[in-house]
């Protein structure tokens, strides 16, 4: 193994662990390592996002990162991993640095991710940097349906507040966003209302 790729091996390792000091020395002494990859084709940036070790992200960006690189299988990108991941302080971040809020991956928007998994917070951020808040996937889905189907109200109260809900077709089941919340409302408060009343027969028995 030659000393850089020793040295790439050893960067990436330190942004796994989140040593801030050895990344930053290291990117100092090889500028161009900031956007090599390992062995298994991700970049020192897709590692500190994965990790969520946000002081290495800090340090990654300023050496002039790659912000939108894909991995070598293009399977991921920080974005799309951060949204889906839910690291609300690694996204803004890319987002300030200029990442796209529009990459894909598999038709799949940075936007459906975070709003399938409920992370608000990068919803409202990636909106705010103009994400296409209708854009459909291949599958059908959209950011609404998709926070709609896992009963995010919360993402659900911002996509519509950006302009969610432009399209409102039927899915491939005949399902619409509304039809689906409706659903998911219904079925918590079945479970509500079957936890009171075994709750009430429990009471009931001690009082017996």
């Amino acid at each position: 193994m030659s000393a850089l790729a020793a040295e790439i091996v050893e960067l990436c390792r330190a942004c796994v662990v989140g040593d801030v000091a050895r990344v930053g020395e290291l990117v100092k002494k090889h500028p161009p390592i900031v956007n090599a990859t390992d062995s298994e084709g991700f970049s020192p940036l897709l590692l500190a996002t994965s990790y969520n070790m946000v002081g290495v992200v800090r340090v990654l960006i300023a050496s002039k990162a790659a912000i939108n690189q894909f991995d070598l299988a293009h399977k991921c990108s920080p974005l799309l991993l951060a949204a889906q991941c839910g690291h609300t302080e690694i996204a803004t971040l890319l987002l300030a640095a200029n990442a796209s809020a529009n990459t894909r991956l598999d038709h799949v928007s940075p936007l459906i991710l975070a709003s399938k998994k409920g992370h608000a917070e990068i919803v409202e951020a990636l909106v705010e940097a103009r994400a296409n808040v209708n854009f459909v996937a291949a599958s059908g889905m959209t950011a609404l349906y998709a926070a709609s189907r896992e009963g995010f109200g919360d993402v659900v109260e911002v996509l519509l507040s950006h302009g969610g809900g432009e399209c409102v077709e039927q899915d491939k089941d005949s399902y619409t966003p509304l039809l689906i919340a409706a659903y998911v409302f219904l079925r918590v408060c079945v479970c509500e209302c079957v936890c009171v009343c075994v709750c009430v027969c429990v009471l009931s028995l001690i009082h017996i």
